[in-house]
């Protein structure tokens, strides 16, 4: 049986602040990125009705501009600086690592984090797909990164 490759954006999410998910899901991935690397850290007020597109959105399409219009509309969305995104992909590495056997000490030593930080980011995970880990050594990181996810999807 072949794995298809993990698809990011799903893997992301399982480590991304709850507005960003909702984003990510709305917009998708490329789009949630640019938004929040322009406005990152700031409140943005997203317009009733997306009639008149103004420069202050010009970073997203138009049609990532009128979902956002028709889910939100009149309300004031605080927007998490862009460190979301590279925080949860050195999650996804790390919880991809810790499957093929690292040990809390050499994922802090590579990742600059303590071992009690490693511990609280495999915890997140336990917690989000509700079992524990396994450890394949024969497998390669992309075939663990999907197990991560196909489990996590199941719970």
């Amino acid at each position: 049986m072949t794995l298809n490759p993990p698809n990011h954006d799903e893997l992301i999410l399982l480590f991304l602040p709850k507005t960003v998910k909702q984003l990510v899901e709305l917009i998708g991935c490329y789009e949630t990125q640019r938004l929040l690397n322009e406005y990152g850290g700031t409140k943005r007020y997203i317009p009733k009705k997306p009639t008149k597109k103004s420069l202050a959105w010009s970073m997203i399409s138009n049609q990532a501009f009128h979902r956002i219009c028709s889910a939100y509309p009149g309300e004031t969305l605080e927007l998490p600086k862009l460190d979301s995104f590279q925080r949860a992909k050195r999650n996804i590495e790390i919880i991809c690592l810790t499957i093929k056997g690292a040990s809390r000490g050499q994922l802090g030593q590579t990742y600059g984090l303590t071992c009690r930080q490693i511990g609280n980011i495999r915890q997140s995970y336990r917690s989000s797909s509700n079992n524990s880990y396994y450890i394949e050594s024969d497998v390669d990181s992309a075939e663990c990164c999907h197990r991560c996810l196909q489990r996590t999807i199941k719970s």
